[in-house]
Formats: C-alpha cells, structure tokens, sequence
C-alpha cells in the first residue's frame, strides 16, 4: 500500500510493518534492561538493526538527494 504521485514522495507503510517492527523492538529492549552486560550480545546486534530499519523506513526519500 503506497501513496504516490509526481509530487509526493511519501510512502504509506502498511499498519502490520509498524506494529511488527514496534513488537520486536520491544522484545529486544526488554531483554537489554533485564540482561544488560558491557559485552555485545544478540540483543544488541538486533536493537543496531531495528535502529536502521525504523530510519531507512522514517526518513524522508526527498531529503536524501541533499
């Protein structure tokens, strides 16, 4: 489900994409209060990788060509 035309850039996310990213993103910071350590583990691999997701998806396409 995308919103386009030949003057807006933005895209419509679907609601499931939003709600899936938002549910693991929860998940991963549940176990990064509960099992903190100064070492790297899964769980900080994943919040790295859901941080971009959210950015790649958040970020405006039109403010990428500046």
């Amino acid at each position: 489900m995308m919103a386009s035309s030949s003057e807006d850039t933005t895209v419509a996310l679907p609601f499931g994409t939003i709600s899936l990213l938002s549910a693991l993103m929860c998940e991963v910071v549940k176990v990064l209060m509960t099992n903190y350590t100064e070492e790297e583990t899964w769980s900080w691999v994943a919040r790295d990788i859901l941080l971009d997701t959210w950015t790649a998806l958040l970020v405006p396409t039109d403010n990428l060509d500046e």
